[in-house]
């Protein structure tokens, strides 16, 4: 066999045979060249004969024809009308309701949100769309749905950079070009798929997010074979290098990174992970599924987490988000994150101890129609705004939700920070609170326990104390103190504080005005910091 090459004039491409290869050389020339490549049976002497007649039957096409945009293919005007949520407390979840029957018949169950400079909201679904939503205002009366793209490859995750709509894909991160500016997208660029992929069980990659240097990240999940198999990627913000950013993830499907930098993300119980964990990561760390831990040597310990959660909190978790400093009053700068398998909100605290993060949250007592996995703060109104769907074991409701998170201004009566001490654990509150509810000692209760590191499917709770006893061991309070501000409280242990990989910390009390404080917070200890005088 042998290729011919035919060209749109004569005399711009010469053919000759060599070593059984038909060799092409193309004229320079000033103007655009159009040429058609004939593959076709036979020998070297018939090259000739063959262009001949392919040059005169088949005329050659405009492909410039080819590279324009094609007019509209998705023109129905699909609207909804959400519904504003109630309510008298701080927070209030308010429905951007999903067009779940649409004339198109496309699946909703939303993987990812992010906004257009326009205005416009960008969500994509896991079955391989993107839409853009308007009419995302106070009221939420008409929701405008208009489909942008479609016969994606499952993606997963999605974010506008320069105004550009990208999403991760199973295999590659795409960009998407809208050319005439008629609301779809009419090209899709391959901005990088230099990493394996394949068809074992959770080949997922998932997430999205960029950095303040504008370098992508995103998980690729299974396939721990493969070199990339179970590790979060890294691509350089041009899309020219793809990298192993960090290893030994099991199927992780959240991600966050704070204003300044700071990478964070969770991955599931399972094999390998004894319960979901929420992490902050760095370049080269190890994160526990020891099938994916890629080295040489293999590791005998893994990077701690920030904290871990226990089922009843959190069974599968999403991604995180930061609250904008300056929103949401005393809440501004703090961490969020998303629980995909209990549908709900978590308000995350970090404590460093020379040079050791860990930490722990507390449950914001939101109830999403779906599992939410990606969230993101909308400048325009100061809103949160999540997407989620109903996959894999999740309390969700409905296939998939867009949402939105309002802060009212309410009081909030919450934690907003948690530091863990020698002789006992510091919990400070959005208000002040009723010195009498607080020092009563048995409205305060701690629990802790461990679990254990091992192929098994997630692990069981072990004592401390009696570690081959399964169990919760409580922890004393000896006394609790409220400071003069009102609004911190220290709960002074009978014992020391040490090192555990799970506690718990149950506390009822009351505000100043009256208004009950109940709630319980989980949490990691890897270093407590010295002891309150």
């Amino acid at each position: 066999g042998w290729i011919g090459v035919i060209a749109a004039s004569e005399g711009s491409v010469t053919l000759h045979a060599d070593a059984g290869r038909a060799l092409a050389r193309i004229a320079k020339s000033t103007t655009p060249t159009t040429l058609r490549v004939v593959i076709a049976q036979g020998t070297a002497n018939d090259i000739d004969a063959v262009t001949s007649w392919f040059r005169t039957a088949r005329p050659l096409a405009d492909v410039q024809a080819f590279t324009r945009p094609a007019g509209r293919r998705w023109p129905e005007k699909i609207t909804t009308q959400g519904e504003l949520g109630t309510g008298a407390g701080p927070l209030v979840i308010d429905t951007l309701t999903v067009p779940y029957d649409n004339p198109y018949r496309a699946l909703m169950f939303l993987s990812g949100v992010d906004f257009l400079p326009n205005g416009e909201i960008a969500v994509c679904t896991a079955h391989g769309d993107v839409w853009l939503v308007r009419g995302a205002d106070a009221q939420l009366k008409e929701l405008t749905w208009k489909r942008f793209a479609t016969g994606l490859y499952q993606p997963l995750g999605l974010k506008v950079v320069d105004g550009k709509i990208h999403v991760i894909e199973r295999g590659q991160l795409t960009r998407l070009h809208d050319l005439n500016h008629d609301g779809e997208a009419d090209f899709y660029q391959n901005v990088n798929n230099d990493w394996h992929t394949g068809n074992g069980e959770h080949s997922f990659d998932t997430c999205l997010e960029t950095d303040p240097q504008g370098n992508w990240y995103f998980f690729k999940t299974g396939d721990t074979d493969t070199p990339t198999g179970g590790c979060l990627m890294r691509v350089s913000a041009d899309g020219a290098k793809a990298e192993v950013f960090a290893t030994g993830f099991r199927h992780p499907i959240g991600l966050g990174m704070s204003p300044t930098g700071v990478l964070s993300g969770a991955d599931q119980e399972g094999n390998w992970m004894p319960a979901t964990r929420i992490d902050l990561y760095r370049q080269g760390g190890f994160y526990g599924d020891m099938r994916a831990h890629h080295r040489a040597t293999p590791p005998t310990i893994y990077d701690g987490p920030l904290c871990w959660l226990p089922r009843e909190i959190d069974n599968s978790a999403g991604g995180q988000v930061w609250i904008p400093a300056g929103q949401w009053g005393p809440l501004g700068g703090q961490m969020l994150h998303l629980s995909y398998g209990r549908c709900k909100l978590l308000l995350v605290f970090r404590q460093q101890v020379e040079g050791i993060v860990q930490g722990g949250a507390y449950d914001l007592g939101l109830f999403f129609l779906s599992g939410v996995m990606r969230g993101r703060f909308r400048d325009a109104d100061g809103c949160l705004y999540v997407a989620g769907l109903r996959g894999w074991q999740t309390a969700a409701r409905r296939d998939g939700c867009l949402q939105r998170v309002r802060y009212t201004g309410k009081p909030l009566a919450c934690p907003i920070g948690l530091q863990v001490h020698a002789n006992g654990f510091r919990v400070h509150f959005t208000d002040k609170l009723d010195p009498a509810s607080v020092g009563e000692v048995k409205s305060w209760q701690i629990e802790q326990w461990n679990y254990r590191w091992t192929a098994d499917y997630g692990s069981r709770r072990w004592s401390v104390t009696r570690p081959e006893q399964q169990g919760q061991d409580p922890i004393e309070v000896h006394s609790v103190t409220l400071a003069d501000d009102a609004k911190s409280v220290f709960v002074r242990t009978a014992t020391e504080v040490r090192p555990v990989m799970q506690y718990q910390l149950r506390y009822q009390a009351k505000t100043a005005t009256g208004q009950p404080v109940v709630g319980v917070l989980f949490g990691t200890i890897h270093q407590p910091a010295p002891a309150v005088p």
